[in-house]
């Protein structure tokens, strides 16, 4: 009488293709998660933007006021890393436009202490006021 069963080597063959799939989901799952937190630092930039164009315009085309005291968000310009945030923003006034960057908190006094120290992660929007272009660059997303 023969019994049925799985061999040693069949059962390690799926447990190594079972390690490798949940690898590749974790990485995809990791690149997913960073890419939606570039998605919130671009809404936040963009809002930025539009309210220092707002303030351009109604000052008489001067970005003086265009600075993180001046401009709000519902939490306030995040200009420090702080654990609640994913990025720490600055504002740069320009003669028509202004220059906002969103850098990537990262180290123990970030929201995520895990993340890797020194790959200074940015996003920047380029906005000129008195052609309505905005441009953004990064270097991650």
């Amino acid at each position: 009488m023969k019994i049925k069963g799985f061999t040693l080597i069949e059962l390690m063959i799926v447990i190594i293709i079972i390690g490798i799939l949940a690898t590749i989901g974790i990485v995809q799952y990791q690149a997913a998660v960073e890419k939606s937190r570039g998605a919130e630092a671009k809404s936040i930039l963009g809002s930025l933007s539009t309210q220092c164009a707002a303030m351009w315009m109604e000052y008489g085309g001067t970005t003086n006021y265009c600075d993180a005291t001046n401009i709000t968000t519902p939490a306030g310009v995040p200009t420090s890393c702080g654990a609640s945030h994913w990025f720490r923003y600055s504002l740069t006034p320009l003669n028509n436009g202004t220059l906002i960057n969103a850098t990537r908190c990262e180290g123990a006094t970030s929201k995520n202490p895990g993340a890797p120290a020194g790959s200074n992660w940015y996003i920047s929007l380029n906005s000129t006021f008195t052609t309505g272009e905005n441009v953004f660059s990064t270097n991650k997303y």
